[in-house]
């Protein structure tokens, strides 16, 4: 579908025109201090700063952003931004071990903060945040057939798989529970986390073994530019 000129092709070219200018440096400083690589960027504020809980969760949603608008579009520019954006983040993944974190750790903050959430002590969302950067990956794998992207989600997944593994099941309901309690803007627990999601929606390529482990269930292929579906999440 190609929208006519008006309200919505408008509404259209705003939104590809922020894509554009978002600079991406900036949104990746706190992953890569967190991985211990070296960032010149200017750091951002808000709840991307470098000391806020949620750090990282903007990238993912700017990873789906420049894959559907690709999608809808077939703008290459936003295409290879996203291209760009993965192999950055792939690039801090492989770094974790080597910052004393779990293999396929990825986020903007330190692994300790899951500590704090298996612990109950209270920290804000950082299954949330996890989910938002894994759905993210899903969408570039999806729309945008960037398969860097898919083994970067995969890692990811298997290092959530490894950390709920080790969790009684009291455990888990503890953890979920101190997830949801902690958004600071819903503290009757009503927030949600879509990280239940996250591993069933880390699709893997036709003919690898299906995620999570044992589901059975066979991906698609990526429907590539044109296409309207997108990876739930």
């Amino acid at each position: 579908m190609t929208l006519l000129p008006g309200a919505f092709k408008d509404n259209q070219s705003r939104n590809n025109a922020y894509l554009r200018f978002v600079d991406i440096d900036r949104l990746l400083h706190t992953f890569r201090l967190n991985a211990g690589l070296p960032s010149g960027a200017q750091p951002c504020g808000g709840w991307e700063s470098p000391t806020a809980e949620l750090r990282g969760h903007s990238t993912g949603h700017l990873l789906s952003g420049l894959a559907l608008t690709y999608a809808a579009t077939g703008d290459t520019a936003l295409r290879d931004k996203g291209r760009t954006l993965v192999s950055a983040l792939a690039a801090c993944q492989a770094r974790s071990p080597a910052a004393g974190y779990g293999q396929g750790y990825l986020s903007a903050f330190p692994e300790s903060f899951f500590d704090r959430l298996e612990a109950g002590t209270g920290v804000w969302a950082p299954y949330y945040t996890i989910h938002k950067i894994m759905a993210g990956l899903v969408d570039q794998y999806r729309l945008a057939d960037n398969t860097e992207a898919l083994q970067t989600v995969l890692r990811q997944a298997a290092w959530v798989d490894t950390r709920t593994g080790k969790l009684s099941y009291d455990q888990m309901q503890r953890v979920l529970q101190t997830e949801l309690r902690a958004h600071p803007a819903q503290p009757d627990g009503t927030a949600r986390t879509g990280m239940s999601s996250s591993p069933t929606t880390s699709w893997p390529a036709p003919g690898r073994t299906p995620w999570p482990p044992g589901s059975g269930w066979t991906a698609p292929p990526p429907p590539g530019p044109g296409s309207s579906t997108s990876a739930p999440g």
